[in-house]
Order: structure tokens, then C-alpha cells, then sequence
């Protein structure tokens, strides 16, 4: 028998940051509230609270891969009186919390970074039309990532910044050897700032985030989403910004001097003459720095400071999705179900983008979940058996 048991969706792993990688990554649980059912549908281009319009450009599955599950607890062959099927049109113990769990994994290309909305959507089937609606929080837990190469002029300068970071920490560690082999002849703040440099820079490939936003009833009653992308760009330029300003203190707080008992030692003693040169090298190591991400980091501060529009838009729009486990919570009251609704009612699940109104039915893929409802039958006649 099938059976629909309570799914504990996977936490997806982020992906690892290596050098010289062009991505972005990033990482997100999003809790999405409910709202009421949408007077005007957000594809008109209205602008309902932090559900943003966008243009649709093409319309799809984000995911190559997609899994569906409930957790109705309903069986194929089940009985309602044992709670392994629900009945149809029943007056009592009639509202049913069930919990639609959507997967999506395999990147489907463009489709996931064209500028159309992500959404989660559950299809109501026929059967349930008028019976479902959607309860409490959905939560979406997911990774992704943007492409720096997708946005003009912050992306170039990202990378620039990477960059500098990467080639300032090789120089600052070729300093530290020299500390590490001659003991007592520097004194550097250089150990301990290498590593936060070196987390700075992984996370402005890679980082952790939570996002609040909405999910709505689409208004002819057939469709049931959950807005995936909504504030990701809002939230990208803030976590930029905020650790660039980190980095920008964290440089003016590098420290690599001559020792004062090194200092003290006659101007040709062969002790001071190396450790000049290795403090001579590590502030034009920093001074190249400047040079090169300097002039990058201000530019994007000023871009993420105080975002425009089209910049978020960018940002948002350049979000490539991994792995992603969304859970919808539904109550299916079973009074409104017509009562001759017997045996397995499948609801159909996907993870789009693109413009919702437009999108094709998903009976023709697999992403469904079966929901059993007691078949009722009658006794078998003796004279039936053989």
C-alpha cells in the first residue's frame, strides 16, 4: 500500500566557496506568512506588500527534478474509520490539516534566472476546489546563488574585491612565515586578521540568511503559492554592504611593525635591516590593496547602501536556486467535499517561474501526491462470491 507519512524535509548542504570561483553563494530558510486570497493578481503589475511585480518572459519548471508528499496519513485502501482515509462530505471531525511538501533539485538552466517570479504552487484539484485553503506559515529551505557575472558593474567589482582579498592574504602570509622563522623581530595583528579577511571573503560568496515573506491565494481558488524570491535582492545588498564595512576596518586595522627591541638596534644591524624589508614589503602588499579593490569597494558600497531598484531587481533576478524543500501548510475541510469524491485524489505540485495565471496544469508531470478517500464499499453478496 501507498501511504502519505509525515515528511521531514532534508536541510540542504551549501555549496563550498573555492578561489576564483564566480559565484555568489548563499544560503536561506524563508518563512512566508498567508494572506487573504489577492483581489487583483500581483502579474498585473500591482504592487501588493512585499509581493513585487515582475515581468514574465517564459514560464517553467525551475527544478529538472521534482517530489511531492503529504502528510494526510491517508492510506490507498484506507478506511475513515481508522483515520487511514479520509470521508467525503462528513459533518464531523471535518478539518483536516495536511502539510504539502515540494522538492525540487537539478537546476533546469535558464529558466531559474530570467527575470519571472519562483514560486512554490500546489494545483487544487477539482475534487477539492472551495475545501483547501492554505494555514499558518510555509517554509522554504533552500540554497542559492548569484552569478556576479550576471550584474554589470557590481559583479566586475566584486570580483575585483575577491581578488584583492585573495592576493592580499597570500602576501600577508608570505610576511607571517618570516614572523614564524625569526621570533622577536615583528609585531603584527597580521595572524589573526588573515583569518577574518579570509571569512570576509567567503562570505561574500557564500552566506546564511533569513527572508519573511507572503503566501497567497492566487484568486480563482485553483492555485495555492508561495512567493521563493521575494526579498533576496533587498537582503544581498545588505549583507554586501555589511561586510564591506568590515573590511574596510579590518584593513585600516592592520598592524606590522618592527619589534621595539629590534628597533633599537643600530640602523645596519643585518637583525632590523630584514625586518624593515619584511614590514617594508607587508604595508605595499596592503598599499596595493588599496590600489586595487579600493576604488571597487567604494563603488559598490555606494551601489548597496541605499539600492536602487533596478539594482535589487538585478540582484534578485541573477538568484540561481539549489536544492530547495518547500512545506505548505493546508486545512481541507472535508464538509465541502462533495461526497461521492471516493478512492485517490492526487494534487499536482511544482517549484515555477514565470507568470502564475499562465502557467500549464502539472498533471502531465510527476509531481503529484495522492490523498485517499474511503471508498465506502458495501459488503459482498454471498451470491457474488465463487
Amino acid at each position: 500500500m501507498r501511504s502519505n507519512k509525515k515528511v521531514d524535509p532534508d536541510k540542504m548542504g551549501f555549496r563550498k566557496w573555492k578561489s576564483g570561483k564566480q559565484w555568489l553563494y548563499a544560503g536561506a530558510a524563508l518563512t512566508i506568512g498567508v494572506v487573504a486570497p489577492l483581489s487583483v493578481s500581483y502579474v498585473t503589475g500591482a504592487n501588493l506588500g512585499t509581493i513585487r511585480a515582475y515581468a514574465a518572459v517564459a514560464s517553467g519548471s525551475l527544478f529538472n527534478s521534482i517530489s511531492v508528499g503529504n502528510d494526510s496519513g491517508t492510506i490507498d485502501g484506507g478506511n475513515s474509520k481508522n483515520n487511514t482515509a479520509y470521508k467525503a462530505g462528513t459533518q464531523t471531525d471535518n478539518l483536516k490539516d495536511v502539510d504539502f511538501t515540494i522538492k525540487g533539485g537539478g537546476f533546469a538552466g535558464a529558466s531559474a534566472i530570467i527575470g519571472d517570479r519562483k514560486s512554490a504552487v500546489i494545483e487544487i484539484p477539482s475534487e477539492l476546489v472551495g475545501a483547501i485553503q492554505a494555514k499558518g506559515t510555509a517554509t522554504v529551505d533552500t540554497s542559492y546563488s548569484v552569478r556576479l557575472d550576471e550584474l554589470p558593474v557590481v559583479g566586475a567589482s566584486l570580483k575585483t574585491i575577491v581578488g584583492g582579498i585573495n592576493v592580499l592574504t597570500g602576501a600577508m602570509g608570505t610576511a607571517l612565515d618570516y614572523v614564524t622563522k625569526n621570533p622577536g623581530n615583528i609585531d603584527t595583528n597580521f595572524e589573526e586578521q588573515s583569518q577574518i579577511l579570509g571569512r570576509i571573503a567567503q562570505e561574500l560568496v557564500q552566506f546564511d540568511q533569513k527572508v519573511d515573506s507572503n503566501v497567497s491565494v492566487v484568486q480563482d481558488g485553483n492555485h495555492i503559492y508561495a512567493v521563493i524570491d521575494d526579498g533576496i535582492g533587498s537582503n544581498i545588498a545588505a549583507k554586501i554592504n555589511s561586510l564591506l564595512s568590515e573590511l574596510n576596518s579590518v584593513i585600516a586595522n592592520l598592524s606590522f611593525e618592527v619589534s621595539p627591541e629590534v628597533k633599537a638596534l643600530s640602523i645596519f644591524n643585518p637583525r632590523r635591516i630584514a625586518a624593515e624589508a619584511a614590514v617594508t614589503a607587508a604595508k605595499a602588499a596592503i598599499t596595493a590593496y588599496d590600489v586595487t579593490a579600493g576604488n571597487a569597494i567604494k563603488l559598490v558600497q555606494n551601489a548597496v547602501v541605499s539600492p536602487s531598484g533596478t539594482l535589487i531587481d538585478q540582484l534578485a533576478n541573477a538568484a540561481v536556486f539549489g536544492d530547495t524543500t518547500v512545506t505548505i501548510p493546508t486545512t481541507i475541510d472535508l464538509s465541502k467535499v462533495d461526497e461521492k469524491v471516493k478512492g485517490e485524489v492526487n494534487v499536482h505540485a511544482g517549484i515555477q517561474s514565470g507568470n502564475l495565471i499562465n502557467w500549464p496544469v502539472f498533471s502531465g508531470t510527476d509531481g503529484k501526491t495522492p490523498i485517499y478517500f474511503d471508498t465506502q464499499q458495501k459488503p459482498t453478496k454471498p451470491s457474488d462470491v465463487t
